[in-house]
């Protein structure tokens, strides 16, 4: 995961802060991450950052709607390939994730110890 995140901050970073969420796919097939990679964490990483971006995205839309009625469907709302991703948005996603699996090893071992 970590050569990951590395990626994503250095070749798809824009002025350190944004990324293009597009630009992804393109990254895992030049770093040749496998198929169980992609599947046990990238694709776990990037499900939680395009659900976050596009709950702002579409509590934007509604901001900047006259009387709170967009002009399009909010479920029709898609990270397009303009859309700029805060970077801070998937440092958080992996910063979460990595405490989740931090603490998950923790209550292991205090079991383990427990049960020894």
């Amino acid at each position: 995961m970590e050569g990951f995140v590395k990626s994503v901050q250095q070749d798809c970073a824009i002025e350190q802060k944004y990324f293009w969420f597009s630009s992804i796919p393109e990254l895992i097939i030049k770093k040749e991450y496998t198929r169980k990679d992609y599947e046990d964490i990238l694709l776990k990483i990037l499900k939680k950052v395009q659900g976050l971006f596009l709950k702002k995205k579409k509590a934007k839309i509604l901001e900047d709607s006259k009387d709170g009625k967009p002009d399009i469907n909010l479920d029709d709302v898609v990270i397009t390939d303009e859309d700029l991703v805060p970077l801070d948005l998937f440092d958080r996603v992996v910063e979460e994730l990595e405490n989740k699996a931090r603490d998950r090893n923790n209550t292991i071992r205090r079991f383990i110890k427990s049960c020894q």
